[in-house]
Formats: C-alpha cells, structure tokens, sequence
C-alpha cells in the first residue's frame, strides 16, 4: 500500500507560533515572512469526503511521525519512507529550528496521511482537483518501520509528545 500525504505537514502549527509569537519572531525573520507563516491555518483545507474509501488518518493535532505509527500499527504491517519527500515549507523548518522544535512531531492540521493501493489514482485526482498529493513510502510487510534519509536507515520510533503541546509547557502555558 502507499503512504500519501495531502497538503504541507507542519502548518498548524507553524500558524500557531507565527501568530502567538510573532514579536519575538520578527525579531529574527522578516515581518513579511511571519505574516505568511501566520495565514498556514488558512492552507491545505482537503474535503475529508475526497479521501473516502482509503485508510486515512487526519493530522490535526498530531505529527506525521505519530501519525505514520498509527497506521502501521492499525494494519498490522511494516513501512518504509523517505523522510526527504515529505512535503514541509522553508517556514515551517526555519520557524521549528529557531524554537528548537521537531516539525515532524508538529500539529499539521489541513493535512492528511493516507494508505491506499490506489495510490497514483489517488494522486492524480487530487492534483486535478490543485490539492498537493505526495507518495512518502509505503506499508511493507513485516514490523520494521524504517525512514530512510538522503540514504541512511533509521527506525520510527514509538510517538512522543506532540512538539507544539512541549514547547508551551516548557514555556510555563504561554
């Protein structure tokens, strides 16, 4: 089956520290380059009802490395992906580094993760429709949920905290 995601994953989140924390970001970044960051909740938006017949797992509120654990351990199956195709904006990383956050533990409400063996069919329909459609890997038989990363091997790990809900508590609730 291929794993697909829909949309940039990150912007939830991306939105929320550009908007919550925007003086302190200004302070590093253009004020232009904020403001778009800001307006990421409003990207993305994909009907639920479009993906229907498919194995899919909403990103809101969660990351893709959670979300991706959550599918392999639903049907039972192995994956592998490639962590480079991934789709992630410039604003979304830089933000996420100058916090020291994981973007891909983030909240990435808009976007969706998923399995399907329809997966250039899929694709394909929803780029007619303008809607970003990524294939990152797929489900494999066995356990082994590997990411591969400009060549090298790593394992998922089991989900933690989703980053943004960290960062606040770090920060004392801001």
């Amino acid at each position: 089956m291929d794993l697909i995601v829909t949309g940039w994953i990150g912007l939830e989140a991306t939105a929320m520290l550009a908007k919550q924390q925007g003086a302190e970001l200004r302070q590093r970044f253009r004020p232009a380059f904020v403001r778009i960051a800001a307006q990421f909740e409003q990207c993305s938006k994909v009907e639920r009802e479009t993906l229907e017949g498919h194995y899919l797992v909403d990103l809101t509120g969660q990351g893709i490395l959670s979300a991706l654990w959550e599918v392999a351990e639903a049907v039972n199956k192995g994956l592998e992906i490639d962590l480079r195709k991934i789709p992630i904006r410039q604003e979304t990383v830089e933000i996420c580094e100058y916090f020291d956050i994981n973007p891909y533990y983030v909240r990435s409400g808009g976007a969706f993760l998923i399995a399907t063996e329809q997966g250039a069919a899929l694709r394909s329909s929803l780029q007619a429709q303008q809607i970003l459609a990524t294939k990152i890997g797929s489900l494999v038989e066995g356990k082994a949920r590997i990411i591969w990363n400009d060549g090298h091997k790593r394992y998922l790990d089991r989900p933690k905290q989703e980053e943004l809900a960290r960062f606040y508590e770090e920060r004392g609730g801001e």
